[in-house]
């Protein structure tokens, strides 16, 4: 017997196809991606370069990225990714995106709080895979920039943590290689087997 709610979930899946192999649902204010294009609105991969107040920001295309000319791919490469309620609520993802920018390193921000707000959790969780499939998908197209996968450290904090593993396991599967080091910090244990 259908009723309501299964109606208006009916209309919602039905309503939000974005093509053969994507979907994206809505409920409410919390949004699923679900084999979703990276989107600018979901996610931004800002590239920080730099030391103290010389820093500058770059926005990057996970499928083109333009890396500015005065990168320079020797200094190391560090990846910070937030969690749960995005870069306001995550202070510890703030500071030590500054540390590593006080000794000019470049710094790669990804920010996925579109996807992550409060109160949001569970569509948070459910977005993680997808975060780190674009994560896997902007590192494969930094290769030619001679930024390998094998020199960058991934530092990701509560649901950030499991963003940098599937990201791991996305490089894994489609270039044999591994992340130099990927740091979990407070590593969300909630919905989470194996955590």
């Amino acid at each position: 017997m259908w009723n309501k709610l299964d109606t208006v979930f009916l209309w919602i899946l039905t309503g939000t196809i974005n093509g053969l192999y994507a979907l994206k649902l809505d409920f409410g204010n919390c949004p699923i991606y679900f084999e979703e294009p990276c989107s600018p609105y979901a996610t931004k991969f800002i590239l920080s370069i730099g030391k103290g107040e010389n820093v500058t920001y770059h926005d990057l295309d996970p499928y083109t990225p333009l890396i500015p000319k005065e990168f320079n791919h020797l200094l190391p490469f560090k990846v910070v990714i937030h969690g749960y309620g995005g870069l306001t609520v995550d202070t510890a993802i703030t500071n030590v995106t500054v540390a590593y920018q006080s000794v000019g390193y470049n710094v790669l921000i990804v920010d996925w709080e579109p996807i992550s707000s409060i109160p949001c959790y569970i569509t948070s969780y459910l977005n993680t895979w997808h975060v780190g499939q674009c994560l896997a998908i902007l590192a494969m197209n930094l290769f030619p920039y001679g930024i390998s996968p094998l020199l960058t450290h991934i530092v990701g904090f509560s649901l950030g943590a499991h963003i940098a593993g599937f990201a791991g396991n996305n490089i894994k599967n489609t270039m044999g290689l591994s992340f130099m080091r990927i740091t979990a910090y407070f590593a969300s244990p909630l919905l989470y087997s194996n955590a």
